[in-house]
């Protein structure tokens, strides 16, 4: 089989599960955020986003990849394939990648947007963001946090989903009350 088979297969098999609408919900669910936030929006949304919707997305994605293959058998239908598992893994991480590619896609896509409905309504922004330092601080973050897609993978194939989320959320979590303190400076 080849590579592109097998990244194939891993993405049909995501095509109708909760890693998908959890990639499509989330920038969602912040955007829904901008209409209590208004005029600071754009500011907001950022610190929100890689301290809580990241981590959290990032790990229910992976979580819920990991847990298509255990269903009544395991793994057996995939362990009796003639191609390695390792080939099958980065596969499968590259489809989740994918996946929060497209959340962080469609997150850009609504603080550009966002603003400029609520301008239509005379609702301004307190600082307007350029759009190509919105797409930047996407990437910038988008890359910066690759690493938890294959440590959730981990987490959630060893301890489960609920560990997995939890244990990303306390990372990040962590790096924030750290920040507060002196010696951070």
């Amino acid at each position: 089989m080849s590579n592109s088979t097998i990244l194939m297969a891993e993405f049909l098999k995501t095509k109708r599960t909760a890693t998908r609408r959890i990639a499509i919900a989330s920038p969602l669910c912040l955007a829904l955020m901008a209409i209590v936030q208004q005029g600071y929006f754009s500011l907001n949304l950022f610190n929100w986003y890689y301290v809580v919707f990241l981590p959290a997305t990032f790990a229910l994605i992976s979580a819920t990849a990991v847990n298509i293959d255990n269903g009544k058998h395991g793994l057996r239908a995939i362990r009796c394939l003639p191609v390695s598992q390792g080939k099958i893994w980065s596969s499968k991480l590259l489809v989740v990648l994918g996946y929060a590619l497209l959340f962080c896609f469609l997150l850009s896509v609504a603080v550009v947007c966002i603003p400029f409905i609520f301008s239509l309504f005379g609702i301004n922004q307190i600082k307007q963001l350029s759009i190509a330092s919105i797409f930047l601080e996407i990437i910038v973050v988008f890359v910066t946090t690759m690493w938890q897609i294959p440590f959730s993978f981990i987490i959630s194939k060893k301890l489960g989903v609920i560990f997995s989320v939890l244990v990303n959320l306390a990372i990040y979590f962590s790096g924030v009350f750290l920040e507060l303190k002196p010696y951070c400076l």
